[in-house]
């Protein structure tokens, strides 16, 4: 058989698996109508965390609807194995795209979450944000080089996915540090429940996060594990992350008064009703 000649093998989730993906869907889903009725039952001027919890959960639901339409996935090329006597491998594999553009817009909204909880000053806020956004951005790289080759780098030059994955990683680790520091000092002088609020969430925020590189490397990483296996890995990491976390926060946002922010003029009342007195600001909370 001619050196030139080669085979191709594709990795495709089983059709179980699909079912799976619109079961997740059905599941974000109705996390968010639940927290919407949460909502409701909120007054307006506290209801910060409300919003931003729903718009994770209504995201994450809606990028498993992509993926399981079959809209939000394209096939990489992950390895070439060349063989002396026969033909040339090219293994192919099905990724998500729209797993990373569903990270890029909700993991910086959790982090808004667990920042504006903590009381971390607005800079600082978005120098975190700038921090998220980038890690995703470099570990999605791998994702989209064989599709839009030339943005980042060619797909010849496969070896730099791990030098994308390293500096995304080294965003991950201001991440970490602003929570665990900055924000984690912010907390505690804010209130004593607010600091053990924040320090639960926050911890238990980095362990799943953790988590999802090291499905990522035995991933599209390296192919240890098959799509299927991912898709369920990737699955209980959102439901954790997403769905446990806006539940837990808020529930406490029920019983801790203290860790409010409340929304004043335009945010609730829009641009034609933006003054208020400095005293109807401080007594949003006086009546609950």
């Amino acid at each position: 058989m001619p050196r030139n000649s080669a085979t191709s093998y594709l990795s495709v989730p089983s059709h179980s698996n699909w079912q799976f993906l619109w079961l997740l869907f059905a599941a974000m889903i109705v996390v968010t109508l639940i927290f919407i009725l949460m909502t409701i039952r909120v007054r307006k001027p506290l209801r910060l965390f409300h919003y931003i919890t729903i718009l994770i959960t209504l995201t994450s639901g809606l990028a498993y609807f992509l993926m399981a339409a079959g809209t939000g996935r394209k096939f990489a090329l992950v390895n070439i194995i060349h063989h002396d006597n026969g033909p040339t491998e090219l293994i192919f594999r099905q990724i998500y795209w729209a797993r990373y553009l569903e990270w890029a817009i909700t993991t910086p909204l959790i982090l808004v979450n667990l920042t504006v909880l903590a009381g971390l000053p607005g800079a600082e806020i978005l120098l975190a944000i700038y921090a998220d956004v980038a890690m995703i951005l470099f570990v999605s790289c791998f994702a989209c080089q064989s599709n839009v080759k030339g943005l980042f780098a060619a797909f010849e030059h496969r070896r730099l996915q791990w030098g994308y994955f390293a500096i995304s990683v080294v965003f991950y680790l201001y991440v970490i540090f602003t929570l665990f520091l900055s924000a984690r000092h912010a907390a505690i002088a804010r209130n004593q429940k607010v600091g053990r609020l924040f320090t639960a969430m926050s911890t238990y925020t980095v362990i799943i996060w953790t988590l999802y590189p090291i499905v990522w490397v035995l991933g599209e990483g390296t192919q240890r594990i098959t799509v299927n296996t991912e898709i369920i890995m990737y699955a209980v990491l959102d439901v954790l992350s997403k769905a446990v976390f806006g539940g837990w926060l808020l529930v406490s946002h029920l019983w801790i008064q203290e860790g409010h922010v409340p929304l004043t003029g335009w945010w609730i009342e829009g641009s034609g009703n933006i003054h208020g007195s400095a005293a109807e600001r401080r007594g949003l909370l006086d009546d609950d």
